[in-house]
């Protein structure tokens, strides 16, 4: 399994002594996205479950490329879920625009015209 082939800016580190390696902690540009588990230890080349950081569930890829298919599975989950919690730009908030108070208001102050007023 070419376990170097990893996707651009993933660094692996292996979870306690055991050869193989039975788990591995899974970061992203210095941060812990999580950590991929191998299911069967004895056999080479074997499933792999991934424990992404935040999410409840854990999520099993089968042989062949199952270490690969995680850790690039964790990495686009963590991509996405950055590019969601990123704040409003400066340039994005000033294109909102104020509708004016006719288009606002259609009643035009108008209460027993508006069927939702009090």
């Amino acid at each position: 399994m070419p376990m170097q082939e990893q996707p651009d800016g993933v660094y692996r580190a292996r979870r306690g002594d055991d050869r193989p390696a039975k788990a591995y902690d899974i970061y992203l540009d210095g941060v812990h996205i999580g950590w991929m588990e191998r299911l069967h230890p004895a056999r080479k080349g074997s499933a792999w479950r991934a424990y992404p950081d935040g999410q409840a569930w854990p999520r099993k890829f089968d042989r062949p490329g199952g270490f690969l298919a995680g850790v690039t599975w964790m990495v686009d989950e963590h991509r996405a879920a950055r590019a969601t919690a990123e704040p409003v730009t400066a340039a994005e908030g000033a294109s909102v625009q104020v509708l004016s108070p006719v288009v606002a208001d259609p009643f035009r102050g108008d209460q027993f015209a508006d069927p939702l007023a009090p």
